[in-house]
């Protein structure tokens, strides 16, 4: 159950390690804490107000971002959302978010997966996921209430710990599981191994196969993310003078500063859209910083600025005006500039002024399909994807 946690990681470290569960020094004290929590849960025999029983299909989620995948969804599953850096889970008998103790105390944990991890090689790896690690005992609380029934474990994400866990442990307990795809992928990601596979478009289904050759079942749709954007404005709608400058992780202050001071001069309006992840501190003069979803940000914006992102398809899909920016430095993480989607980058200001000046468009949107699926079609898909979980 626990082979193959760190594949993904392995070939990305250098992305990844800027992921990574920081303060190792609080690992000892993590772990006896979750001991204590699994002995209690024991000894106090508080097992027996266990969660619903899981008598139906199981969504896994640990991002918005896959939680936005289970709206397309009909409600014949049962979800749990685990929050694990706000140490937090939603699931079917609690309305709110619940604590993650609370619920390892009302349900139990399984103390000897927990001492498993001392058998886990690559102790580089083990020690920039310790946080990750540890936390894979909590969702095993759940995943044992599905032992021997003929259910489905669908999950939004296939290269994560806490979801290559999942997969392991229900090949190895005879589980069907389904994986619906959430976001682009790379050449980088693991192969397909779920029994069900829904791939959002042909570029997915070629990563995969250049990964290794697909020997399970999947069908390509579209990617379901993009449809509620389907309907916002285009650049000549708004506002023209609007800038949102989206990063994440792997962008440097100072690098985006450099765009934010010179375009404050030119007096445009800048907000900022960080990703959840990222607590640095991204307050800049005269810029606003957002917290409201993508798609107001988007319909509130006409000119958009970002790096290695896949954000780069919704604002196409929005017909913006939307630069690929040197806030880090460039790469193509996802072939968009090798395969002439993006047709141009950005390593200053002033060259990226002139292009808004003129509004030239720096991407091929005839190319956005390959990308993207067929969109017009995706009530069907939907359907048929809801149709098919709903007889397995």
């Amino acid at each position: 159950m626990f082979n193959n946690l760190y594949s993904h990681q392995k070939k990305n470290y250098e992305i990844n390690y800027r992921f990574r569960n920081k303060y190792f020094i609080f690992f000892p004290l993590y772990f006896l804490f979750i001991c204590f929590i699994s002995l209690v849960s024991s000894l106090l025999r508080l097992t027996k107000k266990k969660i619903t029983s899981l008598n139906s299909h199981v969504f896994f989620s640990f991002s918005e971002n896959q939680q936005n995948i289970k709206k397309i969804l009909n409600d014949n599953y049962l979800n749990f959302h685990f929050n694990f850096n706000r140490f937090t889970v939603k699931y079917p008998k609690s309305s709110i978010n619940q604590n993650i103790f609370t619920f390892g105390l009302i349900n139990g944990l399984n103390l000897n997966s927990l001492f498993k991890i001392f058998i886990l090689r690559d102790f580089k790896y083990f020690k920039i996921n310790w946080f990750r690690v540890c936390n894979i005992v909590f969702i095993q609380s759940v995943l044992e209430r599905l032992k021997d029934q003929n259910k489905l474990v669908i999950i939004a994400n296939d290269h994560s710990i806490y979801n290559l866990f999942i997969i392991n442990w229900c090949k190895n307990n005879h589980i069907s599981t389904m994986y619906i795809q959430h976001a682009p992928v790379t050449d980088k990601f693991p192969p397909l191994r779920c029994d069900y596979n829904i791939l959002f478009s042909k570029s997915s289904e070629d990563i995969y196969s250049k990964i290794s050759n697909i020997n399970v079942n999947y069908k390509v749709y579209s990617d379901f993310r993009l449809i509620k954007f389907l309907n916002i404005n285009n650049i000549d709608c708004i506002e023209k003078n609007t800038i949102l400058i989206c990063t994440n992780k792997l962008d440097e202050l100072t690098s985006v500063k450099k765009y934010i001071d010179y375009f404050n001069i030119k007096g445009y309006k800048i907000t900022m859209r960080n990703h959840p992840s990222d607590k640095r501190n991204w307050n800049f003069t005269n810029t606003f910083v957002s917290k409201n979803d993508l798609y107001t940000d988007l319909s509130q914006n006409n000119i958009i600025l970002c790096n290695e992102t896949a954000l780069i398809l919704e604002g196409m899909i929005c017909n913006k005006l939307i630069y690929k920016c040197s806030f880090s430095d460039f790469f193509d993480n996802y072939g968009y500039v090798k395969d002439k989607l993006v047709l141009k980058e950005y390593s200053n200001p002033q060259n990226l002024h002139l292009d808004i000046i003129n509004k030239s468009i720096s991407y091929d949107k005839s190319k956005l399909d390959y990308y993207t699926g067929d969109l017009s079609n995706h009530k069907i898909h939907i359907d048929e994807l809801n149709n098919f979980i709903n007889n397995f």
